[in-house]
């Protein structure tokens, strides 16, 4: 599980804000385990976005963007 969650988190670090989407994240989980659960990676995003969010040198615009992936997943 950790390797898909440094791969979320390095890809949301590390891309433009406008290529940060909730499909753009699942896919890259996907890539690295796509036997994940559905359940194991919403939880897994929960937790790295809430973990990123509450980083404070973390840019305004890829924070408020962050906060939105996790209700575009639940739709």
């Amino acid at each position: 599980m950790s390797i898909v969650s440094n791969t979320i988190s390095k890809f949301i670090t590390e891309s433009p804000v406008e290529h940060i989407t909730a499909a753009s994240v699942i896919y890259k989980a996907m890539e690295v385990d796509s036997t994940i659960s559905e359940d194991q990676l919403y939880q897994l995003l929960n937790n790295i976005i809430e973990n990123l969010i509450n980083n404070k040198k973390m840019d305004s615009k890829l924070r408020a963007k962050l906060k939105k992936i996790p209700n575009q997943v639940n739709s």
